[in-house]
């Protein structure tokens, strides 16, 4: 290989795909058998959306040399352009044959990403870092699908490491400081985002996160933040956990409460109203508790906007869109305030929502993307959780309305135990059955 082919690899290192592509040309007017170079000219045009072109150049790299691992792993790059998952995967699967490297590792492993199948995501990226245990890339990844697990600490350490092996690295000082955002450690967050910025103004300038970070630390909205749990974030299994003490404890109210409510004498009304006040206080409280991970964000960053406009680098505009925001926030306070209310009149009204909450894994797998092989899945996810939903508001209804000391108990449990123990595992049976295939273009590295 001649000084063309050098020249064309910096200057593809540098973005500048035009001018590599007649570096690479120039290479192969000189030796018009460099594979390689015919792979390099397929990733540039790939990289300038010239998909047509990128095909041509790697199909003249691979016949060739058909043992060109470079041009299969270009290949997979086009596969995915074109919405191809077994064609890009296979492609990636070849490229390893021929090189196992983590980088092969680390590109079968977005290839998996593509598809929704973390575990063979996680898989290939722990391939990946046997391979190389210091691959940023996929110690960057891993740690995203942990926190899609809800395995928060253990995607902590991966960043933490990744920013030992590389401090300069913007997306993972980015990554670490959303996370510890999301948990809300905001003093961190602030720190790490700014750094990210700092390395990379253009590529991780999240003033959106820095404002919620600013936010947070707010005398308030700090205080509120100290008490606040992030329950969106627990991992599926102990939200089925937390839904299934919900929906008893609800159950339970509406067979003290009953349905409906029967007139009481005088000498016996101010007992019960003094209960019911406190459950009422108790239902508000709780459903505005639960909103509060979606209404103290926009609070927060709406807030620092108007606090730190200069500090943050925002125009009124932004600021505008932000105060916006705190309408929506505000509404959904108010949205749920009634419902609480609503709520604590008709408690198992409010177990029956909590059950059905444990099917929403089910309901989302219906509802993402596209793609041949999630058809079968979308025909059986739906039926599947309206079926349980159905059993499991029976049960709930057949508690709350019945006899809780005869018969009714013993006829209830069947169908609210059956569905919690079908629901325990909604999420694994949506990943099973629906993974989606999603086109996604990515540059090639």
């Amino acid at each position: 290989m001649g000084i063309h082919f050098d020249r064309g690899n910096k200057l593809f290192d540098l973005g500048r795909s035009r001018e590599a592509i007649e570096e690479y040309l120039q290479e192969v007017a000189e030796n018009p058998n460099c594979a390689a170079s015919y792979a390099n000219i397929g990733a540039a045009q790939f990289n300038l959306g010239d998909i047509p072109a990128a095909q041509e150049a790697i199909q003249t790299a691979l016949s060739i040399d058909p043992e060109l691992a470079h041009g299969y792993y270009v290949l997979s790059y086009i596969q995915q352009a074109l919405g191809c998952f077994y064609a890009a995967r296979d492609a990636v699967m070849e490229s390893l044959r021929l090189a196992t490297t983590a980088d092969h590792y680390y590109r079968l492993a977005q290839i998996h990403a593509w598809n929704e199948d973390r575990d063979r995501t996680l898989e290939a990226t722990a391939s990946a870092l046997q391979q190389d245990p210091e691959h940023i890339p996929s110690i960057l990844l891993r740690g995203k699908k942990l926190i899609e697990l809800g395995q928060h600490d253990e995607a902590q350490e991966l960043f933490a490491a990744a920013l030992r092996l590389s401090p300069e690295v913007a997306e993972a000082h980015h990554a670490l400081g959303r996370l510890r955002l999301r948990s809300g450690d905001a003093d961190e967050a602030m720190s790490l985002l700014n750094e990210a910025r700092r390395l990379d103004p253009i590529r991780v300038n999240d003033k959106r996160a820095i404002a919620e970070a600013y936010g947070l630390n707010l005398p308030l909205f700090r205080l509120i933040n100290r008490y606040a749990v992030r329950w969106h974030l627990w991992p599926f299994s102990r939200k089925w956990r937390f839904a299934f003490v919900l929906t008893i404890v609800f159950c339970a109210a509406a067979m003290v409460i009953g349905t409906p409510l029967a007139p009481r004498p005088q000498s016996e009304v101010s007992a019960p109203n003094f209960m019911m006040v406190l459950w009422l206080v108790f239902c508000v409280l709780l459903t505005n508790y639960l909103v509060l991970p979606y209404t103290l964000p926009p609070l927060a960053k709406g807030a620092a906007m108007l606090r730190a406009k200069r500090q943050l680098d925002v125009g009124w505009l932004r600021v505008g869109f932000e105060l916006l925001s705190w309408v929506k926030a505000l509404l959904l306070i108010m949205v749920a305030t009634t419902l609480g209310v609503f709520f604590a009149a008709t408690p198992e009204l409010m177990a029956s929502m909590f059950a059905v909450s444990t099917c929403f894994p089910l309901v989302a797998a219906t509802a993402r993307g596209g793609g041949t092989r999630s058809i079968l899945g979308k025909l059986v996810c739906l039926p599947l959780c309206l079926v349980l939903s159905f059993f499991g508001v029976v049960g709930i209804c057949i508690l709350a309305y019945g006899d809780s000391s005869g018969s009714d108990l013993l006829l209830a449990l069947p169908f609210v135990l059956g569905f919690f123990a079908i629901t325990f595992f909604s999420d694994k049976i949506a990943a099973w059955l629906c993974r989606t295939n999603v086109a996604e273009t990515r540059p090639v590295p």
